[in-house]
């Protein structure tokens, strides 16, 4: 019995797709309860989805359990674009009146973060822990043909940490917890180009290609090595402290790009339709600090405040290097952020749990670092949940809704087809659930 379940929690975990959500493309949405209450989850009793929030949190379990969470995004959102002139492709020079204002929106791309712990408590003083989550990701789509295409028409990362936890008891109000962090990230991009603003073709050697059109995939993945740590503290039994550290993360990728269409100005060429090369790349994911504080007013009553410290200026550029072709590069130019919740928890009974959640993240993107991949700001995120628990489960239930706040940025690449953009009316709709069986 235990190891089906433990087999089917990281399997489930494993085969599904990530969403990015918070800030960037971090994600704080590790499971159920911590949705329900803002992110603000360093200190639920009895639950190994702490493992997310604060390694340290695993102290707060009692036996043996495996917890499996999955949670639905689906984010919605518009934007304007100043579009950059059309070039005539024998002239070589804009077409009178072809810069125009454009409005366009996003294709709906729902997608699901997973979580699955398991957590085993060995005497009074040690815990071990293994938590499968999505510590970033991202998931965007725009129509082909649209100016935000030529930026980014389909952008698709699955990423997914596997962490090992040890967590120990020092003193009677003093715990902390190691753990690695072994991090995968699948990606998948595509981009339209149109217009004149398309790539340099290898056939063409240095000549830039007016009136371009087609579109490019960029695929692959790669595993890395990070570490976290974790610590809490209880001064009082009705008081808790937890910060916790996870570190950056260093990916080298070898990914195979795809080229497909030169236009008219390649067909008169003679260039051919197709070409296909390896891409290589180096991004860095940032580092993150987490604080929490949780003060229970009595049996019933529950609050926690938590704040979230994340290293973007880490991750500064997106470049890619194709063989035999020419490099592709983003400055992103992030700024770190700050991420703010606070929850509450109201138990109606022992049996069944309310949560309520709030939070605020400031925006980490500068006018010159923004794109259509992550094309969002400064957003609040409302939610709540309940909970229901037994002897043996646990059934935790949440509802979210993210405004996300308007944002400017100017173009990113060379081949974008427009000057610069403004994203604004962006919301999405989370739901959450989780399974906990307590052996």
């Amino acid at each position: 019995m235990k190891k089906s379940l433990l087999a089917s929690a990281i399997l489930a975990t494993l085969l599904a797709p990530t969403a990015a959500f918070a800030e960037g493309f971090g994600i704080i949405e590790y499971n159920a309860e911590g949705v329900a209450m803002g992110g603000a989850a360093m200190f639920v009793e009895n639950s190994a989805g702490n493992m997310g929030y604060n390694p340290a949190g695993i102290t707060l379990c009692h036996g043996e359990q495996v917890q499996v969470n999955g949670t639905y995004i689906s984010p919605h959102g518009y934007s304007e674009v100043q579009t950059k002139p059309m070039i005539n492709p024998l002239t070589m020079t804009p077409i009178a009146g072809s810069m125009t204002v454009n409005c366009d929106h996003n294709c709906v791309h729902p997608a699901w973060a997973p979580g699955a712990y398991y957590v085993r408590q060995v005497n009074e003083k040690e815990w071990y822990g293994l938590g499968i989550f999505a510590r970033f990701g991202n998931k965007s789509e725009f129509y082909p043909g649209s100016h935000p295409a030529s930026n980014n028409r389909y952008a698709y990362m699955k990423g997914i940490s596997v962490t090992p936890t040890y967590a120990r008891k020092s003193g009677n109000k003093f715990y902390w917890a190691v753990g690695a962090d072994i991090n995968y990230v699948g990606l998948e991009l595509q981009k339209n180009f149109e217009n004149g603003m398309g790539f340099r073709h290898p056939a063409a050697g240095d000549i830039t290609l007016a009136g371009d059109s087609g579109n490019n995939k960029t695929e692959g993945e790669t595993w890395a090595l990070g570490w976290n740590v974790g610590f809490r503290y209880s001064p009082t039994d009705k008081d808790e402290i937890g910060v916790a550290y996870r570190s950056k993360i260093a990916h080298t990728m070898d990914a195979d790009f795809d080229w497909y269409g030169t236009g008219v100005a390649g067909m008169l060429a003679g260039l051919p339709t197709d070409f296909h090369s390896r891409a290589h790349g180096k991004v860095t994911l940032p580092d993150s600090y987490h604080f929490g504080y949780s003060h229970k007013f009595d049996n019933k009553n529950r609050v926690e405040v938590s704040a979230i410290r994340t290293q973007w200026h880490n991750f500064r550029t997106l470049d890619l290097n194709i063989d035999n072709f020419q490099t592709i590069s983003s400055a992103h130019n992030w700024k770190d952020n700050w991420r703010y919740a606070i929850g509450y928890e109201y138990k109606f009974s022992k049996k069944y749990t309310g949560m309520l959640g709030f939070a605020f993240d400031d925006e980490g993107k500068s006018y010159d670092g923004g794109d259509f991949m992550v094309p969002i700001g400064i957003h609040r995120t409302y939610s709540c949940g309940v909970k229901y628990e037994d002897k043996r489960h646990t059934i935790a239930l949440a509802l979210a809704y993210q405004i996300e706040g308007d944002t400017n940025f100017k173009s990113n690449y060379e081949t974008d087809t427009y000057l610069k953009a403004f994203s604004h009316d962006n919301t999405a709709k989370i739901f959450s659930i989780g399974y906990t069986y307590h052996f």
